[in-house]
Parts: C-alpha cells; sequence; structure tokens
C-alpha cells in the first residue's frame, strides 16, 4: 500500500498525494522521514506560502517527473505560463526545496528576462 500524505495550501485547500510522487521535495521528505507507516499521514503538513493553484502545478510536475526522470520538451510546454505565475511556481520550488523544478523554473525566468530585454532592445531602435 502507498503512503498518503495530506498537504495543506495557504488557503487551506487539502492535497492527498502519494508520498512516493511528492519525495522530490526535501521538506516534505524530512516531515514523512520518521514515520513507517503504510497509510495515511493523519497529520497534514501546512505550506503557508504556497497557494493552491501553485501546488496544485508542483504536483502536475512531479507525477510527471515521478515517471519520466529526465527533463523533456513536456517540461518547456509546462513551464510555458504568464511570469507572475512561472515566478511564483520558482518561489514554491525554492519553498519546498525541489532543486530540479526550481532550476528549471529559474532557466525559463532568464529566458523570460532576455526575451524581453530583445524586445525593448528592438522597441527603442525604432524610436
Amino acid at each position: 500500500m502507498t503512503k498518503l500524505i495530506k498537504l495543506v495550501s495557504s488557503q487551506n485547500e487539502i492535497f492527498v498525494v502519494p508520498q512516493a510522487i511528492i519525495k522530490c521535495s526535501g521538506i516534505i521528505s524530512l516531515f514523512c522521514e520518521d514515520d513507517d507507516n503504510d497509510e495515511l499521514e493523519e497529520e497534514p503538513l501546512p505550506l503557508p506560502n504556497v497557494s493552491s493553484y501553485i501546488l496544485e502545478k508542483v504536483l502536475t510536475w512531479a507525477m510527471y517527473h515521478y515517471e519520466v526522470k529526465e527533463t523533456t520538451d513536456w517540461d518547456a510546454d509546462f513551464l510555458n505560463m504568464d511570469t507572475c505565475t512561472l515566478i511564483a511556481l520558482v518561489a514554491a520550488a525554492d519553498y519546498l526545496d525541489i532543486p530540479d523544478l526550481w532550476g528549471l523554473g529559474c532557466k525559463a525566468v532568464a529566458n523570460l528576462t532576455m526575451d524581453n530585454s530583445n524586445d525593448s532592445a528592438e522597441s527603442s531602435r525604432q524610436i
């Protein structure tokens, strides 16, 4: 039987997730480390710095990478989101200690910054 854990977002929404899916998080792994029980972790883990929307995105990424260990085109498609959401996702990856998601997110933010810099430079040349 797969152990399930309860994660509570900043909006107090509860997500019940297989521990194996989210073991990519250093924080969540520490929370579950001492418990050998194979059932539902009764004590929920509050994540006050992560909104429900962003936690859902983190879990989507974690579920995909539970099956697929390497970076693929899926990651680029997944990270193709508005800047505010992307920055919130990077902050959540940092808070949850998910280095792979954090690194991919930072790279995506850097690419956005470079694209915006090129657009600004191009528009200033047209003046």
